[in-house]
């Protein structure tokens, strides 16, 4: 999964930019990689939740079609055992 992957990359970077400010780095020379890593932290996070979202939907609409399906099969079976 991609989402994993940007929230992971994100957290490396944001270790190593935290370690290398406490080693003594200033920050003009850090704070592109700590936008950086809290975009991919952010975006990696976006990602995992609508992919979440997109197998909620697709289990909710296969249960649609087999409710769907079954409705038909009992409509088409009281039909044919009522008549005789």
């Amino acid at each position: 999964m991609d989402g994993f992957a940007n929230t992971g990359v994100g957290l490396v970077v944001a270790v190593t930019s935290l370690v290398l400010g406490f080693q003594g780095w200033e920050v003009t020379r850090l704070w592109f990689y700590l936008v950086s890593s809290g975009l991919l932290i952010l975006v990696g996070t976006q990602l995992i939740v609508y992919w979440l979202l997109l197998q909620i939907l697709k289990e909710l609409s296969t249960q649609e079609i087999e409710a769907k399906k079954r409705s038909k099969w009992s409509i088409i079976q009281t039909a044919l055992f009522n008549e005789g």
